[in-house]
């Protein structure tokens, strides 16, 4: 996992946005503008840096803490923004050699190995939208990210940010889950086959 924060990044997609010229002969350079106008998009909006996930962009939520302070009347428009943002980001992903959301749920058992603190918001958006999959689906099997293998400082953002989660009023829950869905990081409850008698 990699976030692509121009501040305090060393990834590569930075180093594609800081220095263009470089990366001139690879893939990077068929992706750049777009690239270049998420990244802002996200920074002129106050959104958290984008993530990536073996290529794939990402956006990343605000965490329990940042939701709580936001008056209500901002969360559509929060919403809005990370649709927007997420839309800007499947263009990208789509020019790019990057598993879908799906093939990531067809293994039986995904790792996510990432720390550090500027990759902690990150973190919590996909391990929350695993945890919110798998309550939806009442059994294991469509989450994202089955483990995490992370530093201290960052379990103990992790659980700390899961416990705000679970204290947040049921509407912020519910803006959680339908933010997640409408992202792409979480699919419908799945249906079971209606049974037929005869």
């Amino acid at each position: 996992m990699g976030v692509v924060d121009t501040n305090k990044s060393n990834h590569r997609l930075v180093g594609y946005l800081k220095d263009p010229e470089l990366y001139k002969d690879s893939h990077l350079h068929h992706i750049g503008s777009e690239l270049a106008s998420a990244v802002e998009f996200a920074d002129q909006h106050g959104l958290h840096p984008i993530f990536d996930v073996c290529n794939r962009l990402g956006v990343v939520l605000p965490t329990p803490a940042e939701l709580a302070k936001i008056k209500e009347a901002n969360l559509s428009t929060i919403k809005d923004n990370l649709i927007e943002l997420s839309e800007m980001l499947d263009c990208i992903n789509k020019k790019g050699l990057v598993p879908q959301w799906a093939h990531l749920r067809m293994i039986k058992g995904v790792l996510l190995v990432a720390g550090g603190q500027q990759k902690q918001d990150a973190i919590f958006t996909l391990l929350l939208a695993s945890s919110v999959q798998y309550e939806l689906d009442k059994e294991k099997g469509r989450e994202l990210i089955n483990d995490v293998a992370t530093d201290r400082d960052t379990a103990r953002f992790l659980i700390r940010a899961r416990e705000g989660y679970d204290e947040l009023l049921p509407t912020l829950r519910d803006w959680y889950k339908e933010t997640l869905r409408c992202v792409g990081l979480v699919l419908p409850p799945a249906r079971v086959p209606a049974i037929r008698y005869r």
